[in-house]
């Protein structure tokens, strides 16, 4: 079922990760880091597994970046990625960092993970320049790109061992946007946090700043003990009507991956302004009681709207999205105690049901919701897959455009029938078959909107299929679509990701050749394979040979790769696009 996430309130997202190596993070400390009081987080081990990737502020990949998470190290690779396979995780919130120390801040994420499923996250780094500098025995006001700012007391600044530094002080910052969709990828964590009752609560942030100091020689400093710095974080103008007047300020431990309350902040000018004693991540955030919902959209003849757009509204403006599933389930992570507005929009964006629910104190499902509208599963489309020699395909592929809109309908036994929801201007659907054995594409044929459309034979014969790889183990195929390609140093990486599919597999040029001896499998993960989720880390194929490199890829591989410790024949070919 597809996550449906508070944007601002809650971040729930997945990880991955290749070459695991051991060796230590270079830890500077200047302060003890500060003490949750009273808190013992929950815990729910399970073995599970996790694959990520690692940009930087451009949303570029960056490799050979150290990856933490239980006391064990890893290391992205040249795209960015890392695996952690099978493990033993906390369900109940797991956290893994990020470290690049000489050039960014640390980055981390905290995920939930399941059992036997793999997850994933997306971390962004945050550059790291120290590029402002002042004098540490005199007052100071640092200017901060995207209006922020910090205030310094005179002699407020000591060194690594305590003392009070007498010098030139360096100092890198960042504040992050709360109304930025990118800060979900920069920020430490995730928005949760613990209170000053040390209990767990979701958090809506109204901004966040990272702030490291050093000397000139590169020696950590931080705030001395008994003094504060004043920072100050502006509020985009969409946060102003319902931000309240103090707000509590959070830092971020790295012990558990959570933010705790340490102080508070009031609005001042349009901007937030609090003290803090000591320097890392800091967030203007309130607080909420968080619990989950789920809600099931038919039409009046039970059939499941699937793939429709959900939005969910709380009173205070702050908004989450997310799409149906075959089902017509959406989850979603809401706070407690609110009332929620769901809107269901369909394929044009025209809200076709709007609703207000709650407030609910505990997890809650609204059952299924019929939506009396006779735009919604009005268009009918049914038929049958023949190939060249007017046989009957059992292994096809429906594709229908709708508003330069594609979507995909696997055939398993040669008829098909679906239901499609089209724009009330839409006049035409444009159909093609395919046949996923030999991959070939039909002619596109044309269905009507919002009528019942029997297309009789479906015929696959005509053309090649185009930008696709097959994969196959002890003659099992699966045929995975919509490959894209990363080109970085030189090699090339081709991927593809779903809900219930990853495909990741490189080597090393950039042109026809054999490569052989220069190749990778980063990650398999088929979810409805017979044979079950596959995740294959640094598997290497003995054969590797690229036939066409200019608008696209074509090539063949085979060899051994292990899929959790079992050696399996995998082979393939692929026709990518570039």
């Amino acid at each position: 079922m597809n996550k449906l996430n508070i944007i601002g309130l809650l971040l729930l997202i997945f990880i991955s990760s290749c070459r695991k190596e051991v060796n230590e993070v270079n830890e500077n400390v200047t302060t003890d880091p500060p003490v949750i009081l009273n808190y013992t987080p929950t815990i729910n081990n399970i073995t599970g597994s996790l694959i990520g990737q690692v940009v930087d502020e451009n949303n570029q990949p960056m490799s050979d970046v150290e990856i933490k998470m239980n006391g064990e190290d890893y290391f992205t690779n040249a795209f960015g990625h890392f695996i952690v396979e099978e493990v033993t995780m906390n369900s109940a919130g797991q956290f893994v960092e990020a470290f690049q120390e000489a050039t960014h801040f640390t980055g981390s994420r905290r995920f939930f993970p399941q059992a036997g499923v793999q997850s994933r996250v997306k971390i962004q780094m945050i550059k790291k320049e120290f590029t402002d500098q002042f004098s540490s025995t005199e007052s100071a006001t640092i200017l901060i790109e995207g209006g922020a700012k910090i205030e310094f007391e005179p002699n407020s600044i000591k060194d690594a061992d305590g003392n009070i530094f007498e010098g030139t002080v360096m100092m890198a910052s960042h504040w992050m946007d709360p109304s930025a969709l990118e800060t979900l990828d920069q920020m430490p964590g995730n928005l949760q946090g613990v209170n000053a009752l040390s209990e767990e609560v979701a958090l809506q942030t109204f901004g966040m700043i990272a702030v490291e100091l050093q000397s000139p020689d590169g020696i950590k400093l931080n705030i001395a003990d008994g003094k504060t710095a004043t920072i100050t974080m502006p509020l985009p103008d969409e946060l102003l009507t319902n931000s309240p007047e103090q707000i509590p300020l959070w830092s971020f431990n790295e012990e558990f991956g959570l933010w705790q309350e340490e102080s508070s902040a009031t609005l001042q000018n349009n901007s937030y302004v609090g003290e803090v004693s000591h320097f890392s991540f800091w967030n203007c955030d309130y607080p909420y009681s968080i619990i989950f919902v789920d809600a099931t959209f038919t039409d009046n003849n039970d059939n499941p709207l699937n793939g429709l757009l959900v939005e969910v509204e709380l009173g205070n403006g702050t908004t989450g999205t997310g799409y149906t599933n075959n089902t017509g389930t959406v989850n979603a992570n809401v706070p407690s105690n609110e009332i929620l507005t769901f809107k269901l929009y369909d394929n044009c964006g025209e809200v076709i049901f709007s609703q207000d629910f709650g407030p609910f104190s505990t997890n809650s499902s609204l059952g299924t919701i019929v939506i009396n509208n006779s735009s919604v599963n009005n268009t009918v489309i049914k038929g049958t897959l023949r190939d060249c020699d007017n046989n009957l395909v059992q292994n096809g592929l429906v594709i229908t455009t709708m508003d330069g809109i594609e979507t995909y309908h696997y055939v398993t036994g040669s008829e098909f029938e679906f239901f499609m929801t089209p724009c009330l201007a839409t006049a035409q659907i444009e159909v093609v078959g395919v046949n996923m054995d030999n991959l070939e594409q039909g002619t596109s044929v044309t269905a009507t909107a919002q009528t019942i459309n029997d297309l009789g034979d479906l015929s696959t014969c005509g053309s090649s299929l185009e930008n696709y790889m097959t994969l196959t183990i002890d003659g099992d195929s699966k045929t995975v679509l919509n490959f894209a390609v990363n080109s970085t140093g030189g090699d090339t990486y081709m991927f593809a990701e779903g809900s219930n599919i990853f495909v990741g597999i490189g080597f090393g040029g950039n042109a026809v050749g054999d490569y052989s001896t220069s190749n990778f499998v980063e990650g398999i993960t088929i979810d409805d394979w017979n044979i079950n989720t596959l995740i294959f880390t640094q598997g290497f194929f003995s054969t590797f040979n690229v036939t066409q490199y200019d608008t696209k890829a074509v090539g063949t591989f085979s060899g051994q790769v292990s899929n959790n410790g079992v050696v399996t024949f995998l082979e393939g070919e692929f026709s990518v696009n570039l």
